[in-house]
């Protein structure tokens, strides 16, 4: 059959016929028209992932959810137009038949697209693509780009918005300070560094690294018009899914996702099924005494390093204070009561007024009875109990001197009162 459809280049068709008519006829189309229909779009579609999006043509790859999502987008921004609708009934209806694709979107979840690593001679070929530019401040643009990107697992669109500023240099080699929704800085790996220290002379602080002429919404366009082409051209998705997998083996789960500006733990499990399996007995001491192994935050590591200073501050604060006033605040501290027994006294006379307990030390109008003083507090303190009476301040005393007057005159009143009824005494 001499046929290709309309809009599609003769070197594009020749690339992508076999792979697309086998996709439809695997489908099953009901009759020539509507197969004809099926394979046009399924052409358009196949056209725009291997240029665009690099995808290879591989029907796992090439018809995964998200892939098929972002171009039904492209097409169709409108999700409620027609178009929308039946190019993502066409494309869903071929995707379950050749790579198992459920067709209903509400089964299908949040899977992001495979993960497809660069290989090592793929890198290296990067570094062709970037000299191969036309002009030096091109050639600076690809480096840095690549610096940014597979250095520091940056996304394309993070990558437009560092400034001159934004690269930071320590001893230990760059680092990169990301702005916008996760903000984090990002040390860039040692074999991307010779990037960055070929561009880093003709940085300046307040621009942006990458096209600084454009606009903050124009520039990422620009950046992926830049990085269009076949391999060796760069795909940013690429470079940071590299990236990813290079540090997931070795980086623990929460600094990975702070590295990396991911929000959540759903974000990872596009690379779960690149993780090797692992021996387990390389891991025996750490899955046994897990807590040997893991590095405190740096405020508990300062006070665990400094237990004993924190100890002798306490002490030498405690042997400064004055003995005067370590037993003002035993006294304020503890609780003095008076226990009488009101119910001996007659209702009416001026005892049965005295209350049962009295206020603290430091309050107005209070009557302290030395031997109902809670001495419990000057204990801790450390002041021992036959020394308060010379250490207490002078009010302290004037009010204990009351307190035994006040306690000896009910105490004789209590004893006449019972001499006078049956000659009891009080004991």
């Amino acid at each position: 059959m001499q046929y290709r459809p309309s809009n599609v280049t003769p070197a594009d068709w020749t690339r992508v016929q076999e792979f697309a008519r086998e996709a439809v006829l695997d489908f099953g189309p009901p009759n020539v028209p509507v197969g004809l229909r099926m394979l046009s779009v399924v052409t358009h579609f196949i056209i725009w992932a291997t240029n665009e999006e690099h995808v290879g043509l591989d029907r796992a790859e090439l018809f995964h959810p998200t892939i098929l999502g972002r171009y039904i987008r492209m097409r169709a921004p409108k999700k409620q137009s027609s178009v929308n609708k039946t190019l993502h009934s066409l494309l869903f209806r071929v995707a379950s038949a050749v790579a198992d694709v459920d067709h209903n979107r509400k089964h299908r979840g949040r899977i992001s697209h495979g993960v497809i690593p660069y290989t090592a001679a793929e890198l290296a070929e990067l570094e062709s693509w970037a000299i191969a530019r036309k002009n030096a401040t091109h050639r600076r643009y690809a480096k840095t780009f690549l610096a940014l990107a597979g250095g520091a697992g940056l996304q394309s669109v993070e990558c437009t918005h560092v400034r001159g500023r934004d690269i930071i240099r320590t001893d230990a080699g760059y680092a990169v300070r990301v702005t916008g929704r996760y903000p984090r800085t990002v040390p860039i790996q040692s074999e991307w560094t010779s990037y960055i220290d070929e561009a880093i002379g003709s940085l300046t602080d307040d621009e942006h690294v990458l096209f600084p002429s454009d606009t903050d919404e124009v520039r990422p366009r620009t950046l992926k018009w830049f990085c269009v082409g076949g391999h060796p051209a760069p795909f940013a998705q690429r470079l940071r899914d590299t990236w990813v997998l290079s540090q997931l083996p070795v980086l623990p789960l929460g600094v990975l996702l702070h590295a990396a500006g991911m929000p959540d733990i759903q974000t990872l499990r596009r690379y779960l099924e690149r993780i090797a399996d692992t021996d387990l007995t390389d891991w025996d001491d750490v899955l046994r005494r897990p807590s040997e192994h893991i590095r405190p935050p740096a405020a508990d590591r300062e006070r665990v390093a400094r237990p004993r200073t924190a100890r002798q501050d306490v002490g030498k604060a405690d042997r400064l204070r004055a003995p005067d006033d370590r037993g003002a605040e035993a006294l304020r501290r503890g609780e003095t009561t008076l226990r009488l027994d009101q119910t001996a006294v007659p209702a009416g006379t001026p005892q049965s007024s005295v209350p049962r307990s009295v206020p603290h030390a430091g309050s107005e109008n209070s009557s302290l009875e030395p031997e109902a003083v809670s001495m419990s507090g000057l204990t801790r303190a450390g002041v021992r109990a036959e020394s308060t009476a010379t250490s207490l301040p002078v009010w302290t005393r004037r009010a204990s001197t009351s307190g035994s007057a006040t306690f000896t005159e009910l105490k004789e009143q209590l004893q006449k009162r019972r001499d006078e009824r049956n000659g009891g005494d009080l004991r």
